[in-house]
């Protein structure tokens, strides 16, 4: 969302190479290869310790560094482990700031203040979820819990509904309402 926004304001190219923004960037692909999963860096092709995943810099300086698994735009492929380094290191190359900052307030589509965070927005009630692909998330701070699953294809909403419900039953919490059914009633105090 924060990079679709640079783009909207015009200051962020999809068919740019990546390098126009991010120099050290080593595969040949553009800014919508990155965004639609097609830029080929999924991996890295050599061991790093835990901690390089909490440390931004360096592991956008691995991904910066890395050869492409493929020709970027001639395949598909993400990792939920990258992604939001590769968007969130064009986003913040372009504005100078992280994600959070700048994602946060009205939803355009929905027309309701949202924060936006690792591909999904978090709603007023505490609820969020999001996912591409075989990736699914979904996070509940009123349920206290966060739910990750990645698989081949998880196949469509319904699909994640159900193994979310899985999940909220075994924590003893009520199951999500389907987009049809009428809202939850509250967990009591």
């Amino acid at each position: 969302m924060c990079a679709l926004l640079l783009v909207e304001a015009g200051r962020l190219d999809l068919d740019a190479p990546v390098q126009r923004y991010w120099p050290e960037f080593f595969a040949p692909a553009t800014v919508r290869h990155v965004l639609s999963h097609q830029a080929g860096v999924v991996m890295l092709s050599r061991p790093a310790p835990t901690g390089v995943f909490y440390d931004w810099h360096r592991l956008c300086g691995l991904l910066a560094a890395q050869e492409p698994s493929w020709e970027p735009g001639t395949a598909h492929g993400e990792s939920p482990l990258f992604y939001g380094h590769l968007v969130g290191e064009l986003v913040r190359r372009v504005d100078g700031r992280g994600v959070a900052p700048q994602c946060a307030g009205p939803d355009r589509v929905f027309g309701h203040d949202n924060a936006w965070g690792l591909g999904f927005g978090i709603d007023d009630d505490g609820y969020g979820m999001g996912g591409l692909g075989g990736n699914y998330g979904g996070t509940s701070t009123a349920g206290g819990y966060t739910i990750g699953f990645v698989t081949g294809s998880v196949g469509n909403h319904d699909r994640g509904e159900a193994l979310e419900n899985t999940l909220r039953n075994c924590l003893g919490l009520p199951p999500i309402a389907a987009a049809a059914d009428p809202p939850l009633p509250a967990k009591p105090a």
